[in-house]
């Protein structure tokens, strides 16, 4: 196996759970006190000042204190050694304010299993409900908003209802336990899917979890979705390295005909820094990178569930003591050309480091029924391959994606 340091090149477009997270059992870590003194890093009185500021920014991502949502939830496990359906049912994640208070969300999870288990509203640490209030100091912490339902994860915020849900430490070989995380990727309107990965208690990968997600009804987008709550959709898992790249590669969005296109929202903890770039040059390599020597292959596995347009590449098994550096990751794009976006979730010897989420919104004018004549063009070369890096921090991620024709 390669050992992955901060100089290694590894892309990674991940998956996994929801506050249903069954199997995480990790110790939480001393919290972050008042003092922002932890792991080592003391915070002073200017840097308080502005993880004041960085803290309100995030609340101000959480869309819950004004709107209720009740999220119809279609949600598959997959065994991850081979790809085959572990368990499919359907679920609402409703959250919305607490009326009696300024600022606090409510969140209870209902499941409707096909199964002797049927509807499950009552079931304690995976149902709720859940109290989020904005005001209690024990919701806000320097690497992101606390979920009451596990106080060792931490949640980061970015627009179009786009989050990760990640723990804050990852075990260590002196306190193994299973562990896993979720990404969320929204659109703004309805449309929210939310994928992660599950490692076991040796910090092997065993779970891949996709959670398609809609405000209006179970079946109104997503693949299957308007046939039955039985039928699952199907995860693809690559094998070889060439299997690998052929799915990066045909991941390419088309519709992006200038940088500005690009934009990218990069948080660091601790202190929720945030900042936004929209100028490319980092992200862009130009044609024919040769990316089989630059990622390792061996230790990552690719999936993609490609009738909803999802890729995930998740590392094969959590990072050991020699390791200092941990990336996962997610990618969506709908299948009409007018959405994409990723999120990449990075840990530094074992402690959350950063988070950036990539969007992609098709900025032309053309009616997408309409190629462009870029468009065509790309289509004429048998969809021209591109490759995009994501700097974080002077560390390139690679990432590649197939130039496709927009859909009618």
């Amino acid at each position: 196996m390669n050992t992955l340091h901060r100089n290694d090149f590894l892309p990674l477009l991940l998956i996994l759970l929801g506050c249903g997270m069954s199997a995480v059992a990790v110790a939480a870590d001393q919290e972050e006190s008042a003092t922002l003194v932890m792991t080592g890093v003391d915070i002073d009185k200017y840097d308080i000042d502005i993880y004041e500021e960085n803290m309100e920014a995030q609340w101000a991502l959480w869309p819950y204190f004004d709107e209720s949502i009740l999220w119809h939830t279609d949600w598959t496990r997959w065994y991850s050694s081979n790809a085959t359906v572990k368990e499919h049912f359907r679920a609402y994640r409703d959250l919305g304010p607490d009326t009696a208070k300024n600022f606090s969300t409510l969140h209870t999870n209902t499941y409707f299993y096909e199964d002797e288990r049927g509807t499950v509203a009552n079931c304690g640490p995976l149902c709720g409900p859940w109290e989020l209030d904005k005001e209690d100091p024990r919701t806000s912490s320097p690497y992101g908003i606390i979920h009451p339902s596990r106080d060792f994860m931490r949640t980061i915020n970015f627009p179009d209802r786009s989050a990760v849900w990640m723990p804050k430490d990852l075990p260590t070989a002196e306190n193994p336990s299973p562990t896993g995380l979720e990404l969320f990727l929204g659109d703004g309107e309805f449309l929210r899917v939310s994928i992660g990965i599950v490692y076991d208690i040796t910090g092997q990968l065993s779970q891949v979890s996709a959670l398609r997600e809609d405000t209006r009804d179970f079946g109104l987008f997503w693949s299957g979705t308007d046939i039955t709550p039985t039928v699952a959709p199907e995860l693809t898992k690559h094998s070889t390295t060439q299997e690998k790249q052929s799915a990066l590669d045909d991941f390419w969005f088309s519709g992006f005909l200038d940088y500005g296109a690009y934009e990218t929202a990069h948080v660091s903890v601790p202190g929720l820094e945030q900042r936004t770039t929209f100028v490319p040059g980092s992200l862009w390599l130009g044609n024919g990178t040769p990316f089989d020597t630059l990622l390792p292959w061996d230790d990552i596995t690719v999936f993609e569930v490609p009738d909803d347009g999802i890729v995930m590449v998740c590392p094969n098994q959590l990072p050991t003591t020699d390791e200092d550096w941990f990336e996962v990751a997610v990618a969506w794009k709908k299948a009409d050309g007018t959405w994409a976006a990723a999120l990449e979730a990075v840990y530094e010897n074992g402690i959350m480091s950063h988070v950036e989420y990539i969007t992609m919104p098709n900025n032309s004018a053309s009616d997408p029924a309409e190629p462009t004549d870029a468009e065509s063009a790309a289509d004429n070369d048998s969809a021209a391959s591109h490759n995009i890096s994501l700097s974080w921090d002077g560390i390139l991620v690679s990432m590649s994606m197939v130039v496709m024709v927009m859909l009618a």
